[in-house]
């Protein structure tokens, strides 16, 4: 299921709808919420449309569910951390 929720918003992120991307995955967040894929594809929209706080929110939580597991997006964190300039 997570892997559709990836799928879509990776199509509407491709043809510039990054809102209704992370829309989707905000909703899907409603009926999974612990769920570190999840986490990491609203990170990785987050940081997409240059919301850093977000982005490191979501990366952090998707840690804390699955600390060994998380990969998707691994690299965003530091640069989400380096563009808010901490």
């Amino acid at each position: 299921m997570v892997q559709s929720f990836e799928q879509l918003s990776d199509v509407l992120c491709g043809i510039g709808h990054f809102s209704k991307a992370m829309d989707l995955l905000e909703a899907a967040n409603k009926v999974i919420p612990r769920d570190a894929t999840l986490h990491e594809l609203i990170a990785r929209v987050a940081f997409i449309m240059e919301n850093f706080d977000k982005s490191i929110i979501h990366n952090k939580k998707a840690a804390e569910i699955q600390p060994k597991a998380c990969c998707h997006n691994h690299s965003d964190i530091g640069l989400a951390y380096y563009r808010l300039g901490i």
